[in-house]
């Protein structure tokens, strides 16, 4: 399909339509596209493409984001907690439900504070923090 302009005005020789020129006769939409199967699948394939630009890449993007910021945070927690010596808690829960918890300062203190509580809790011993001299 091609497009066609026409001057307004008379036209020349006997024409006896009374079909009027439109502004958009002159327009061709299609220009050609949609007459064979590998348009359609090419039209398909722009849809799809612009379906996935539209709905699938940006919340993509938001989860990276998001895992980014995740990250961000985690590092600058576990820097305050080494740098700046924010204490560890450790908690130790029994069978019946009762709860303790001591803070320890250092990665390395908590280590040892865990060990040190599970062999006094092995040995059947009931530990208290200040006995535990960390």
């Amino acid at each position: 399909m091609r497009a066609r302009f026409r001057r307004k005005g008379k036209r020349k020789g006997n024409d006896t339509s009374k079909k009027k020129d439109r502004w958009y006769d002159s327009l061709d939409v299609l220009d050609g596209c949609g007459g064979d199967l590998e348009d359609l699948v090419i039209g398909i394939a722009l849809l799809i493409a612009f379906g996935l630009l539209v709905f699938v890449f940006p919340p993509l993007i938001l989860i990276g984001i998001d895992l980014l910021w995740v990250v961000v945070m985690f590092a600058f927690g576990l820097l305050g907690r080494v740098v700046l010596g924010r204490p560890w808690s450790v908690v130790a829960t029994s069978a019946g439900g009762e709860r303790r918890e001591w803070k320890v300062r250092g990665f390395r203190g908590a280590g040892q504070l865990r060990d040190t509580l599970q062999a006094e809790f092995d040995a059947g011993l009931n530990p208290h923090p200040d006995r535990l001299g960390l």
